[in-house]
């Protein structure tokens, strides 16, 4: 080592790199991973990063500070390592730096000023000191973004910036929580620590295969995507497309107020705990953050027990911290908006009481419209307007694409892993088990189409290791092959056995279990109390063999010996999954003889899934004797003709699930009332549909004489039966230009097994027109090059500019958290584009090569780029929130060609000082009042003619504003209404201006 360059002190500087690194990551891992094990995943990425430190330091004492002498070099690095230390970096700083090297290495100089004046350093030395924080800081940065967890908090982060809900909760919090802060903070922590271990993981589905279920951290959970629903009637979002799939975490962002609807195990109250351990995370390591309050409705589906009351939320998920719980502080976190309200399965309610849900929910928003609110339900329990009146957006959770299909495979594999941490060869037949099921996944659309379904794709894991790399081709078989797993082959937990009782053989066990289920059905029952639950088991008994088994027994040793029934909250049992319960009752009901009670329930959407199974249980003259009962219709369907519509559709699901009949009329029967049904009168109708298989694709139309519902349902069933036949059917829509069924044809790509032959063959010709499409994975974006018609895109997270760049047609991008892009060199390409929105893209730190493009809007936000850089572009509208815009305007280049000036800095971090400087502005957007300096400036401006204000603060402003001699119109928004009385006065002494109020003109 030359220089004097001491192997000790690199030591040093790299010690304190893992030191930092470990502590940060040991905090994420207390913080976003409850019950993770200790000690660092990761040890050939820290080693590698402390040996590129040790290398930049040897270069950096080698090149730029070669002057720098032996001793004092030394002196910089301990002088370094104390401030490292003093800083006490942590993850909320490294994300308040905007995960910025340099403004991390600000807040190391902040929490130490004076530390290197104690190593009475030179100018070269303080230049050392200041360059190995620096580096250190960057070589953190980069270490947790190589993270494999940096993923899962960035997403939950982000989630809250992008909203930018800090800033105002922090104000709700002085002003509303002034008289008891200590208190509500305190349970805040306490109430959100009870809720992460609560909820803060989730079942892979069959992962573990030694015991009975288990909760896994939700680092394994893969990211569902929701797209927002049409209500089938145009509004103001149809501009947006989401087909492609959003994380939820960005729905919310936009919509408070949001309606989540999906099928049996898609996933639906995974998702929900995992919004709730994300915010509970995120308010035990922020001051005022929300908290969760989380409702399974399952909970109220039995008996008269009223639905809760705001002071009784938090109570359902941390009954045994209420009494800590300060008088009216649920009130007083709903009211301040810093809440969010999860409710889980409308569905889950027998049908006389959604509406008492219904009612319950608008009355919570109107008393606290400043909440958040998320609900769920299988469809169609709901409709698309339920609680539309209140607000709610409706989306839909999104099956697995193909891609999304095999990243569940490497995380189920990943979880299973775990048991086999000490068996080299059973982890690598887990390898082996993983290839080979995603290879024969990909061969098989059949396959494909089942393990869309998260609780599906689980089950085929664990079949396809269970049976030696072997499963069953049909939904039926592979459930019975899962009864038999789940039941029969369930290993017992160690140390836990019930040797006295009377073993039960496979066929007693699913005895018990289908009658159970079969009450659970017609009771309209999600859950029992165990008192129940002990005896409706009790009657399940009767005319097994060990008769004399105490039923309170058999359920104990259900609960421990086999996966199918769990226990949750509070004494209350369930089935491991709604699935398992319907296929179970379903046949009991045909074992039973009780096909007239399946008939007279078969239009109520609990009991589909238990028809439709039947149909696969009965015997061939059973499956004829349901199908003919189904088409001729219920008591109900005779009232309500729509009713005998849905029986029939119902009745073509079924089909596909009769492998044999009694006769080979009862199929041509059922195709041609499915026949009477194309197209489909819903999206809902569409997916039934789709569930009879492949010949209803002979039986679609193409778009001739369709309405856009219409044929938007004809493209939501072929996707769904999927196939080269289907892609030929929905190949005909793609000159339809109505945004329903441009949303359906992005919906097929996703669940296409070619992404990129689809986007080629499919979307290229696709007249998107000047709708906006929202896209977030890599595994699209590549291919978005063939999209000839695409013109506007909006980008969320990490990809590569170059493939966005290469859409011939791009005229708008917008580039919203992203971490890896550094360079906008690409974009030169891109020779259409001229509206341009960055955010929260902080490796961006030259604007110059926009200079060498035809964009003339652009929009940035929490950017760190230098304005100055900026100089020289062709920008003629600019729309910035910038923390180098406080004092005045001047980082912005004069040079910019600009008419339109939009400044979106809150007071008291705004100022307009200095727009002057482009007498080209005509239109100037800005929030508050200008005070007497802002307005001289506005008043230099010669062709300033329209002025656009946000939440201002005093009329008085408003008059001096008034007497700028170009101005033509002044836009108001947010103006509190006593102040628009007083607006009078000052418009008859200043009558030349429009004056815009909220939308309303004034005069």
């Amino acid at each position: 080592m030359t220089d004097g360059l001491s192997l000790a002190l690199l030591a040093i500087v790299g010690d304190v790199l893992r030191g930092l690194a470990v502590d940060m990551l040991l905090e994420f891992r207390q913080r976003h991973r409850a019950g993770a094990r200790g000690g660092d995943p990761s040890p050939a990425i820290l080693r590698r990063t402390v040996e590129r430190t040790r290398d930049r330091l040897v270069e950096l004492h080698r090149g730029e500070l070669r002057d720098v002498s032996p001793g004092e070099w030394e002196a910089a690095v301990h002088a370094a390592r104390e401030s490292l230390t003093a800083a006490r970096l942590d993850l909320a700083a490294a994300f308040d730096a905007q995960l910025d090297p340099d403004r991390l290495a600000r807040t190391v100089h902040r929490a130490s000023p004076g530390r290197p004046s104690g190593y009475a350093l030179s100018a070269p030395g303080h230049a050392a000191y200041d360059r190995i924080i620096a580096l250190t800081c960057e070589q953190l940065i980069g270490y947790f973004r190589s993270l494999p967890e940096f993923e899962e908090v960035l997403q939950t982060h982000t989630f809250w910036r992008v909203s930018d809900v800090a800033r105002q909760l922090d104000e709700l919090l002085r002003r509303q929580d002034r008289a008891r802060p200590d208190e509500d903070g305190r349970f805040a922590a306490r109430y959100a620590e009870v809720v992460r271990e609560q909820v803060g993981g989730f079942e892979m589905f069959g992962a573990n295969r030694t015991r009975r279920p288990r909760p896994h951290t939700f680092d394994k959970y893969v990211t569902l995507a929701v797209a927002r629903r049409s209500r089938g009637e145009p509004d103001e979002d149809e501009d947006t497309l989401t087909g492609v799939g959003i994380d939820v975490a960005n729905a919310l962002v936009d919509n408070p107020r949001v309606i989540i609807r999906a099928g049996a195990g898609a996933g639906k109250t995974t998702l929900l705990q995992w919004l709730a351990a994300k915010v509970a995370d995120r308010a035990l390591w922020t001051s005022g953050g929300y908290v969760p309050f989380f409702v399974p409705l399952r909970q109220f589906a039995a008996g008269p027990a009223e639905l809760p009351a705001p002071e009784q939320l938090p109570l359902l998920i941390a009954r045994l911290i209420g009494g800590e719980m300060p008088a009216g502080w649920a009130s007083r976190r709903l009211g301040s908006g810093r809440a969010l309200v999860l409710v889980d399965g409308v569905d889950e309610l027998p049908a006389h009481r959604r509406e008492e849900a219904r009612r319950w929910l608008g009355d919570l928003v109107r008393a606290y419209p400043n909440a958040r609110y998320v609900v769920t339900s299988r469809p169609p329990a709901i409709d698309d307007d339920w609680l539309g009146e209140d607000g709610f957006v409706p989306f839909d959770l999104l099956s697995l694409s193909a891609q999304g299909i095999q990243d569940y495979l490497g995380r189920w594999h990943e979880a299973a892993a775990e048991e086999f941490l000490d068996d080299p060869a059973e982890a690598e037949w887990l390898r082996t088990c993983r290839a080979e099921l995603g290879t024969l996944i990909a061969a098989r659309p059949e396959l494909r189409r089942l393990a869309a379904n998260p609780l599906l794709a689980g089950l085929i894991c664990a079949l396809f290791q269970d049976r030696h790399m072997h499963l069953p081709r049909d939904r039926k078989a592979l459930y019975d092959a899962a009864l038999e797993l789940l039941v029969l082959r369930w290993d017992e937990r160690k140390g836990m056995r019930l040797d006295d009782l009377p073993p039960l053989n496979l066929e007693e066990q699913v005895v018990v279990l289908q009658r159970l289920a079969y009450s659970l059905v017609k009771n309209q029952d999600i859950v029992l109390d165990r008192a129940e639950a002990v005896r409706r088991i009790g009657h399940a008994m009767h005319g097994l063999r060990p008769h004399h088994a105490d039923p309170d027994r058999v359920l104990q040793r259900t609960l421990e010996r086999t996966g199918m029934l769990r226990e949750v909250y509070d004494g209350q049992i369930q089935f491991v999954h709604r699935t398992f319960r319907d296929f179970l009752a379903a046949k009991e009901a045909v074992e039973g003889g009780d096909l007239g009670l399946l008939l007279s329930n078969a239009h109520l959407d609990q009991w589909h899934d238990v028809v439709i199974m039947a149909v696969a249980h009965a015997r061939p003259h059973e499956r004829e004797r349901i199908l003919r009962d189904l088409l001729a219709g219920n008591a109900a369907a005779r009232e309500r003709p729509q009713l005998h519509d849905r029986l029939r559709l119902l009745a073509a699901a079924c089909l596909e699930q009769a492998a044999v009949t009694h006769t080979d009329e009862i199929r041509e029967e059922v195709r041609l009332a499915a026949r009477r049904l194309i197209p489909p009168a819903s999206l809902d109708d569409a997916e039934l549909l789709a569930r009879a298989g492949r010949f209803v694709l002979e039986l679609l139309p193409g778009p001739a004489g369709l309405s856009e519902e219409q044929a938007a349902c004809v493209v939501r069933t072929a996707a769904m039966i999927g196939g080269e036949g289907a892609r030929e059917i929905i190949e005909g829509f793609t000159a339809v230009k109505e945004a329903e069924v441009i949303e359906e044809l992005l919906r097929a790509w996703r669940l296409s097994g070619d992404p990129e032959g689809y986007a080629r063959t499919v979307l290229a010709d696709v007249d998107f027109g000047d709708r906006r499409l929202e896209i977030q994975r890599w595994s699209r974006v590549q291919y978005l090059r063939y999209l000839t018609r695409l013109s506007t895109v909006a980008c969320r997270g990490d990809t590569m500019l170059d493939p966005l760049a290469a859409i011939p047609n791009l005229r708008h991008l917008e580039l919203l958290q992203n971490l890896v892009v550094r360079d906008l060199t690409p974009l030169r390409n891109a020779r259409r584009l001229r509206v341009l929105h960055l955010a929260s893209c902080p490796l961006i730190r030259d604007l110059g090569p926009l200079r060498d493009t035809g964009v003339t809007d652009l929009r940035m936000y929490l950017m760190s780029a230098p304005l100055e850089t900026l100089a020289g572009a062709s920008v003629s509208r600019l729309e910035i929130r910038d923390r180098s815009l406080v004092a005045d305007l001047s980082p912005i280049p004069d040079d910019l060609p600009l008419t339109d000036l939009v400044l979106n800095n809150r007071p008291p971090d705004r100022s307009l000082r200095g727009a002057e400087r482009w007498p080209s502005l005509t239109h100037v957007e800005f929030h508050g009042t200008p005070d007497r300096s802002e307005l001289r400036s506005l008043a230099a401006l010669p062709h300033l003619t329209a002025v656009t204000l946000h939440t201002p603060d005093s009329v008085d402003g408003l008059h001096h504003l008034l007497q700028l001699p170009s101005l033509e119109k002044i836009v108001v928004h947010d103006l509190p209404s006593p102040d628009r009385t007083a607006m009078q006065a000052v418009l008859d002494a200043a009558p030349q201006p429009t004056i815009i109020i909220d939308g309303l003109p004034l005069r």
